[in-house]
């Protein structure tokens, strides 16, 4: 490995790390992430959780 291939991995590392930590493991407990309706939907946690247990249960 020469110094450029270290120097490209180290920054390939430094985009790579933040882009997995603040999609999957920062967000993993909000019921609404990826949701593209979380801006304009009311509904509770309970209610989200209700109306799933519905659709899932038909």
């Amino acid at each position: 490995m020469t110094i450029t291939d270290i120097i490209i991995i180290i920054v390939l590392g430094l985009i790579i790390i933040p882009v997995i930590y603040f999609n999957f493991i920062k967000n993993r407990n909000k019921p609404c992430h990826g949701c593209s309706k979380a801006g304009v939907c009311n509904l509770s946690v309970d209610e989200i959780k209700a109306k799933l247990r519905e659709e899932y249960l038909k």
